[in-house]
């Protein structure tokens, strides 16, 4: 028999069981999606902030490496180089009417751009920077760039090289760079539908389709567990120091056992400094379970040598050693990478102490730069 339809809503058997909220994408779906692209395009990270030793003077060029394997939401990284002191050029009394001056240049990965602050040149290897004032407490010698990493894919998914180079303006003598740092700088959005990583957020609305067995379709939990992945795995942990990339500046060992590196100046091999970091707990925080990391280093020798890492989780105890092997460069300045890392979080604040030891068969090994960075693959 048939029944005349309502004018008006009834009475659903469902409505006994209403909450604060109703299941919906505004209040499930759509926070899924927006906490995931958060972690991906907004807690990206702080690559490095690096001291370097004051140079003597001179108008010589000195290279500066940076490693650098980009965030996957990141698109524009902040570069701040900030020059050393120098002796200024007119001074009477406490009046400066002059200050010696340099130049910074930089050399980019493959599909990166520099873009000027400001629409001014700051490191174009050309403009003229005064150098830091002597008579100043405060840092007035600061400059900045941003590196623009392009559109999605154009800029490879893989540990990079940035290159700062410093140099006298004219005749004027440089005493080198005091401190580099590179940020990456969080995304307003991320727009998965030009290539970027991320997820839309229709994709995991409640009236879309559920599904998990075909990885062509792309939406909804295939794209919220890619989503969380990438999260976890591409967001790297990094942690390096560098200094100039010159043989006679660099760190150095002439030790055919394992020994002290010489890290010039007044420190020299007398001591060996510790560094302390914070690993993730990817795995959680057993020692059975480390995160991986590469230790990637840029050197210069002639014959074989080995770099070590002693590392020590703060309050655990334990102690291991991380050799790595070395080959001759051949004379030259090259980069060499060792995926097997790995770092404890067991230590006390999941902190641990990294202390750096090297060797070398014959002759002299030289370290510019000594990169460690989160490698997590699953």
């Amino acid at each position: 028999m048939t029944a005349v339809v309502p004018s008006s809503a009834q009475p659903q058997e469902l409505e006994a069981h209403l909450v604060g909220e109703p299941v919906s994408a505004t209040s499930c779906g759509r926070v899924y999606a927006a906490q995931i692209n958060y972690l991906l395009g907004h807690a990206v990270q702080h690559v490095c902030a690096t001291r370097l030793h004051a140079l003597t003077a001179s108008t010589t060029a000195q290279d500066i490496p940076i490693q650098w394997r980009p965030s996957p939401g990141c698109r524009v990284a902040m570069l701040r180089v900030d020059l050393q002191n120098t002796s200024n050029v007119n001074l009477t009394g406490r009046v400066v009417t002059g200050r010696r001056r340099s130049t910074l240049a930089l050399t980019l990965p493959a599909g990166a751009a520099r873009i000027d602050v400001g629409g001014t040149s700051r490191m174009d290897g050309a403009t003229s920077l005064p150098q830091q004032d002597v008579l100043r407490a405060a840092r007035n010698a600061s400059y900045y760039a941003l590196i623009d990493l392009g559109a999605a894919g154009s800029v490879a998914d893989q540990i990079h090289d940035l290159t700062i180079t410093v140099a006298g303006y004219s005749t004027d003598q440089h005493t080198g760079v005091a401190v580099v740092t590179l940020t990456e700088i969080p995304v307003a959005t991320l727009r998965p539908e030009t290539g970027e990583v991320g997820i839309l957020t229709p994709a995991i609305d409640p009236r879309t389709d559920l599904h998990d067995g075909d990885s062509s379709i792309g939406t909804s939990v295939p794209e919220l567990l890619t989503g969380e992945q990438d999260a976890a795995i591409k967001v790297r942990e990094h942690w390096q120091i560098a200094t100039y990339e010159d043989t006679t500046q660099a760190w150095s060992t002439t030790s055919a056992a394992i020994a002290a590196i010489n890290w010039v100046g007044s420190v020299g091999n007398a001591y060996s400094p510790i560094h302390r970091l914070r690993v993730r707990a990817i795995h959680g925080t057993s020692a059975a379970s480390p995160a991986a990391f590469t230790l990637r280093v840029r050197y210069y020798s002639t014959d074989a040598g080995t770099l070590r890492v002693v590392k020590s989780p703060v309050g655990a105890g334990a102690t291991a050693n991380h050799d790595m092997n070395l080959p001759s460069s051949g004379g030259a300045w090259t980069a060499l990478a060792d995926a097997t890392l790995t770092l404890r979080a067991d230590g006390t604040d999941q902190e641990i102490d990294l202390e750096f030891q090297a060797q070398i068969d014959s002759g002299t090994l030289y370290i510019s730069s000594i990169a460690i960075i989160q490698t997590e693959t699953a």
